[in-house]
């Protein structure tokens, strides 16, 4: 909903520097944008700057959705003006804790809380954040949501510290080329995945995050900056088991169409990605009249033959609601400028065969519209069991010497897939081999990052590589949980909310997504019948569903989801294997050329080399 940058320096920057570098985050924040100074004799802040060079200033851009006065504007300071917070994110359950003098204002509500508490207030917040709150006895604390929502970054060394919601904005004031981390520079290539890591770094060297969770202190007096605290994710009932589904299903339905209100909350007007999967459909099928009234339904779609599309349609037909239907049209340069955008924004390299071109379609029709705020279905698969490697599963298992959970899972893979059953028993066959009689055998993920590893020509990089193939994680999942704990903390969900709120805010659009209110995270934790039976995933979540609007959408298979059409036509282009090869950073890596990039190098190769090109043309990207 915001964007925020602080400096500190024992070196002094002109507040014009300041200026221009908090207005790279406008997008973040289009409604406000207030700089403020430290006066160093007074320790207060003040608005009143002249165009000289300050050692201490702080700015934020406001996307005002709760309370829209001037009141919630921030930087907002204590009333001797030396405590001050600078927020991004959302304080959903605030009224639970706000008084007559900010019973409007989440910001306000927070900031007293912090006063009162100091960090620790954090454990009461339900809703992603990342703030900066510094405090009159010099210090400065940084912390971020439990999920990892919203970003904040830091850079420090000896004498400067600058926190920003973006990462232009801190090279704009160190004004230096970027360096790429090679280890989030492989973690890209091998997942496949756009690199935002939860390890406390980022895809450039020297630049930091803060982890999801955490709080970090900054001493003014030492210059140095340490951990403080860490708010877990933990089940509100660690003994918590769901084995009643009817009971189950009844207090999961009441606390996800709570969470759903809490966001639909705002003064702003609110929008629906509506995907016509399981979980765009149940927060859909939870909504009264009222928020179906005033909502705007927004889908994406190639052609009619699209099934997901289908199924909104006809939903449509059945429940009146505004449905805003945008089609997904294909031409070069149409895709070169929305890669350009985002390798532009989002400052990493895009996996754009995913969501991030459709989430940027949506949140630009949304921003026609006058939508502020999104809801998505992000987080359904994680929490309640969407992803279903039964036979990476089987696999690791019997590689366990588990032969009985191999088998179970593997049957579950049969009834999950339902393939054909000579199809069924070369990888029955497949899994057997690898996972007892030559556990050294590479995995199909593993086998493609080979293909990248054969041309990577700094040793350095194909070292780090290697070893990261050869530790795989995915590969050593060996049940539903442990998939699912993986998922939320290192690697799917990370991805997916950043793209949310990465492409989201390019269009001043907040994402908001009911599934990962904290009180759904012990849902985790329920029996794998509720997550996966008769040969379908997320269970419960399909019952409920289907107990809404029917089981002809709670128990459909086939659900693509927002997906980028016409992908491997825009890859081919000829264009784009001239961008790989024409660029510095590829080809200081990578032993490429005409030859092999037509002939030798498949799709996916081509893929992470095409994103990392645009980005490098973007930011001269060095090595």
């Amino acid at each position: 909903m915001c964007g925020l940058l602080l400096y500190i320096g024992k070196k002094k920057i002109s507040s014009e520097l300041f200026k221009e570098s908090l207005k790279l985050q406008n997008h973040r924040g289009p409604d406000s944008s207030q700089i403020f100074v430290n006066n160093n004799s007074t320790n207060t802040f003040s608005k009143n700057y002249n165009n000289d060079e300050y050692n201490f200033l702080i700015g934020h851009n406001r996307l005002s959705i709760v309370d829209l006065s001037e009141d919630s504007n921030q930087p907002v300071f204590n009333k001797n003006g030396k405590n001050f917070l600078l927020f991004n994110g959302e304080f959903y359950n605030f009224r639970d804790f706000s008084n007559h003098q900010n019973e409007f204002s989440d910001t306000k509500t927070l900031f007293s809380g912090l006063e009162s508490e100091g960090v620790k207030f954090y454990e009461k917040v339900n809703g992603p954040w990342a703030s900066v709150y510094g405090i009159s006895n010099n210090k400065i604390f940084l912390s971020r949501d439990l999920y990892g929502k919203k970003p904040l970054y830091y850079f420090k060394d000896s004498h400067r510290f600058i926190v920003s919601s973006e990462i232009k904005s801190i090279y704009k004031i160190l004004n230096v080329r970027r360096e790429v981390n090679l280890d989030n520079l492989v973690y890209f290539l091998g997942s496949k995945l756009s690199p935002y890591v939860t390890d406390g770094t980022t895809f450039y060297k020297n630049i930091n995050s803060v982890k999801p969770g955490q709080s970090l202190v900054y001493d003014l007096n030492t210059f140095d900056i340490k951990h403080y605290s860490q708010i877990n994710l933990e089940p509100s009932n660690s003994n918590f088991v769901g084995r009643d589904i009817t009971k189950t299903i009844s207090q999961f339905e009441n606390e996800l169409k709570s969470s759903i209100d809490l966001r639909f909350a705002a003064d702003a007007k609110v929008g629906v990605s509506l995907s016509g999967g399981v979980d765009s459909l149940s927060i859909l099928s939870l909504l009264n009249t009222k928020q179906l009234n005033d909502t705007n339904f927004y889908t994406i779609f190639n052609d009619d033959s699209n099934e997901d599309f289908k199924y909104v349609k006809k939903l449509k037909n059945e429940i009146n609601f505004k449905l805003i239907e945008i089609p997904f049209t294909y031409s070069h340069n149409l895709f070169e400028n929305y890669l350009n955008i985002l390798s532009q924004k989002m400052e990493i390299p895009v996996n754009y065969t995913a969501t991030a071109i459709p989430t940027l379609i949506i949140s630009e029709q949304m921003k026609k519209d006058k939508v502020k705020v999104s809801i998505d279905g992000i987080g359904g698969d994680e929490v309640m069991g969407g992803y279903p490697m039964f036979q990476k599963m089987s696999r690791a298992n019997l590689r366990e010497n588990k032969v009985f959970d191999s088998i179970k899972n593997l049957s579950r893979h049969y009834n999950y897939t339902r393939p054909k059953f000579t199809s069924f028993l070369y990888t029955a066959l497949s899994v057997l081999y690898s996972g007892f009689l030559n556990k050294s055998r590479l995995s199909p993920e593993q086998k493609l990052n080979n293909n990248i590893i054969e041309i990577t020509s700094n040793s350095e990089v194909k070292n780090k590589f290697i070893k990261f193939n050869d530790n795989l994680i995915l590969n050593k999942m060996l049940n539903l949980k442990d998939s699912q704990l993986f998922n939320i903390k290192y690697n799917l969900l990370p991805y997916y909310i950043g793209i949310s709120d990465s492409v989201n805010m390019i269009n001043s659009i907040e994402g908001r997504s009911p599934f990962l209110d904290k009180r759904l995270y012990k849902y985790v934790f329920m029996s794998d019948n509720l997550k996966y039976k008769k040969g379908f995933n997320k269970y419960m979540l399909r019952k409920l569903l289907s107990s809404r609007i029917g089981s002809n959408y709670g128990f459909r298979k086939g659900k693509e989801g927002f997906t980028t059409f016409h992908q491997g036509k825009f890859l081919n282009e000829k264009k784009n294997l001239e961008i790989i090869c024409d660029s510095p950073f590829i080809r200081s890596i990578f032993s490429i050329n005409d030859n092999n990039m037509t002939k030798d190098l498949n799709s996916f190769v081509k893929r992470q080399l095409l994103s990392l090109a645009y980005l490098d043309n973007n930011y001269n990207l060095n090595i």
